[in-house]
């Protein structure tokens, strides 16, 4: 087994390895294993969950005759930034296809709702606003992992 390399590999290996990671999630084991994770959390806190989307990569990865060890997962995570815009490639990835992977609607100069905002480390509220100088640009940097 070899290491997976984004982009040592071919577009039309890439696509038929998320074809069939689609194929694998779609299933009616793993469906029965997401199932019966939920129940197994719902009625023991201590449970512990397993990642089945890494399982699942993990398995495709040693399908198609690459190792799944971190370094080959890691590369294998970087297909939707790397495909971002083809679209057979995009169908075919579950958080692709139902449009949660997306590119920001908002340009350079956009204004912006202020809002209230809790800093994490000192559990202090502050406004989007007074993040904001005139002296250094300003980024935000939002994003979501479930």
């Amino acid at each position: 087994m070899t290491d997976f390399i984004i982009h040592k590999q071919k577009r039309n290996k890439i696509l038929e390895m998320v074809k069939e990671e689609q194929k694998v999630r779609y299933s009616k084991g793993i469906q029965e294993a997401y199932t019966e994770q939920y129940y197994n959390q719902k009625e023991n806190p201590n449970y512990n969950n397993i990642s089945i989307e890494a399982e699942i990569q993990k398995y495709i990865l040693r399908q198609f005759g690459f190792k799944d060890d971190e370094n080959s997962l890691q590369e294998y995570w970087k297909i939707p930034s790397t495909y971002w815009n083809d679209e057979e490639i995009k169908n075919n990835i579950f958080y692709m296809k139902l449009n949660i992977f997306k590119y920001p609607k908002i340009s350079i100069n956009d204004n912006y709702i202020d809002t209230r905002l809790l800093n994490y480390t000192t559990n202090t509220e502050v406004f989007l606003s007074g993040l904001q100088t005139h002296d250094r640009p300003f980024v935000l940097l939002a994003g979501s992992m479930t």
